[in-house]
């Protein structure tokens, strides 16, 4: 999902990115209840995050406020996966921002990268980017580990173990929702959603541009902050902004997922059906109609049938139960997957997915959806490389994400005599954006070889620089004086590369017998 401000203008990169949770889906036509959970995929304004089988977080798509979480360097966008560096845990879930993101992992800690203006990440050092290494959230006497998160455009809430909901960064429009509008460079309680007010505890929290809101206990959702456009879902004359959470009428008491979006809200009701509110100027409410704001109103022709929900800047979209996905409002880019640029009031079915989908994400003005093989899909606007197909071109139908972008191995024989072993071996660097390989490779070395035989490893100190050849960065190395002597065991070599390019240390392994 998407939050940030609107311009009437898609062109703009005004948006944040709160990806719906990936869930997975029983794959029958019949509606089912949608879960909360930590999603997996996330889209931005213009890059791409996701938690990989590997358990590693690879984003794709614009750095220019670092929000690819590979540490300062001069690479502006990625046309395919990146690994994120210095996570130093394992990831449950992901939400991304404007300009920047966010990892939940195991033990309840929240690390973030990109753009940390007006203390948005909660980073020891305050500024306009944060690498990934710095630390947000739990460093300022968390006592709960946080069991949700949610990415605003400057600012983040998050959910502790016992239900209280805390945000901090700017708050200029009341979006931390604790009665102030100033703001924070420390977590600060939401007002009345607290471990302390009985039947006032949150299951899900979430950040659009300007405000935020939580899915209560009791089925229904409480929003704070700007309301310029009804995102808090008010009745027409309401203020234009409150700095304590409201309710959101009409939603009977049964929502069981929200996502939030540039300027418009919407909620998955348990039977199915599905109720947005706020925006509607390119059709983003689904109901037809093209107005300027709307209280909680139904999406037509879901049929009761959403499984989970995923808001852009201008967009919507909707997992259904049978694995497909429909998507509606601004289609300017193809965001809506269906072959054209027409902008839909009602929801209309992406075209070409080859599986069904089990998660969904929408972003700035692009969309990706994983697949029940793993596989993600993406469609809609590709200029900085977000869609991560290795092109900067826009796509009306879902593409397939490319290889990550990094080094690889690849043998090249073993040279044997006088009982020893010689291993000759090549390194090849896939640069994440095509070119300027003069640039990305040259100084760039492989570094710190291991040798592993027998259950003794032993560390060779050899550097290989790297140098052009064709389209890659390519390094020979070469290990000499491997024992024969073992017969039965494996031997493995172990490498890092790190240099100019500025991608993340790797390691390889290359295993071959010894004799």
């Amino acid at each position: 999902m998407i939050a940030s401000r609107s311009n009437r203008n898609t062109n703009l990169f005004l948006v944040v990115a709160i990806a719906a949770a990936a869930i997975a889906v029983a794959l029958t036509p019949t509606a089912a209840k949608a879960e909360v959970n930590n999603p997996n995929l996330s889209a931005g304004a213009a890059n791409t995050c996701a938690i990989q089988a590997n358990k590693k977080v690879y984003c794709w798509g614009s750095n220019i406020s670092r929000q690819l979480g590979i540490g300062d360097n001069n690479l502006t966008y990625a046309l395919q996966p990146i690994p994120v560096n210095a996570l130093n845990g394992i990831p449950v879930g992901l939400s991304t921002g404007y300009d920047s993101a966010c990892a939940f992992l195991t033990f309840g800690t929240i690390r973030c990268w990109g753009n940390n203006a007006q203390s948005a990440l909660g980073a020891a050092k305050t500024g306009k980017n944060a690498g990934s290494a710095q630390t947000a959230a739990r460093m300022a006497s968390v006592w709960f580990p946080p069991t949700n998160q949610a990415t605003g455009q400057r600012h983040i809430c998050f959910m502790e173990a016992n239900k209280t909901v805390k945000c901090q960064g700017a708050g200029a429009s009341g979006q931390l929702g604790n009665g102030a509008n100033a703001n924070s460079n420390i977590p600060v309680p939401v007002s009345v959603i607290t471990a302390q007010n009985a039947g006032t505890t949150a299951e899900q929290v979430v950040a659009g541009h300007n405000h935020s809101c939580a899915l209560m206990a009791n089925k229904n959702v409480k929003c704070w902050g700007a309301n310029n456009t009804r995102q808090l879902g008010t009745p027409a004359n309401a203020a234009p902004s409150s700095n304590q959470p409201v309710d959101v009428p009409n939603l009977n008491n049964d929502i069981q997922q929200i996502a939030s979006s540039t300027d418009h809200t919407c909620g998955n009701r348990a039977n199915g059906d599905v109720y947005c509110w706020g925006a509607n100027n390119f059709g983003q409410i689904g109901d037809g109609t093209i107005s300027a704001f709307k209280g909680a109103t139904k999406v037509e022709d879901l049929a009761g049938n959403a499984k989970e929900i995923s808001t852009g800047i201008a967009h919507s979209c909707a997992l259904l139960g049978n694995g497909s996905v429909r998507c509606w409002g601004a289609n300017t880019y193809g965001q809506l997957g269906n072959g054209n640029t027409t902008n839909a009031t009602k929801p209309v079915t992406v075209a070409g997915l080859p599986r069904p989908a089990i998660g969904l994400t929408a972003g700035g003005n692009h969309t990706c959806a994983r697949l029940d093989d793993q596989s993600i899909r993406c469609w809609g606007r590709n200029d900085r490389g977000q869609l991560g197909n290795n092109t900067r071109t826009n796509s009306l139908l879902p593409v397939a994400i490319a290889p990550p972008a990094g080094p690889s191995y690849a043998r090249v024989k073993l040279e044997k005599g006088n009982g020893r072993t010689n291993f000759v071996g090549l390194f090849v660097v896939r640069p994440p954006v095509p070119g300027f390989l003069d640039k990305r490779c040259v100084g760039s070395t492989i570094s710190t070889v291991s040798v592993t035989q027998g259950g003794v490893t032993r560390r060779k100190g050899i550097r290989a620089k790297l140098r052009v050849s064709g389209t890659k960065c390519v390094a020979s190395l070469r290990v000499n004086g491997i024992s024969n002597s073992v017969s039965t065991g494996n031997i493995y070599i172990r490498s890092s590369f790190r240099g100019n390019i500025r991608l993340p240390a790797a390691k390889f392994t290359q295993t071959f017998t010894g004799k």
